[in-house]
């Protein structure tokens, strides 16, 4: 029998030692990558008053994130499976941080929709190497009886 044609056999695995702590991180930072689509919405009209801005530029405020999240989130997630995915992570993470507070003591309206952006852009590495880890770990796995 070729060597392409064996049959496959699953070998159970057990999820890694720290199974509850990763887990628990991973939602973490998913439920973070969440929170910030929606933080400035309920802010919109004192972003407004505060910078007197245009409704175009409050429209930018309200999609800012959801614009650098959808345009990385594919991209990054193969850079992620090639290059290392915890490494990806960690690298979102870093970057969000930064990007929140620079949107949080923003100066004006563009530098707030940069700052969101910016943050769209580091979920965009962060947010698919939540799912995949959870996948590869094979957390949610639950053993037959």
């Amino acid at each position: 029998m070729p060597k392409s044609a064996a049959p496959r056999i699953d070998v159970p695995r057990e999820a890694p030692a720290r199974a509850s702590l990763v887990l628990a991180s991973l939602i973490v930072v998913a439920a973070v990558a969440n929170l910030n689509l929606s933080v400035a919405n309920v802010a919109l009209p004192a972003i407004g008053k505060a910078f007197d801005s245009s409704q175009t530029a409050l429209n930018l405020v309200a999609v800012g994130y959801s614009l650098g999240l959808a345009a990385s989130v594919l991209y990054l997630r193969a850079v992620g499976d090639r290059h290392g995915r915890k490494l990806l992570l960690i690298i979102g993470v870093a970057l969000s941080v930064p990007a929140c507070l620079l949107a949080a003591f923003a100066p004006n309206d563009t530098v707030l929709v940069s700052a969101r952006i910016l943050g769209g852009l580091s979920a965009g590495m962060a947010y698919p190497t939540t799912l995949a880890l959870i996948t590869a770990l094979d957390l949610l796995h639950v053993p037959a009886p």
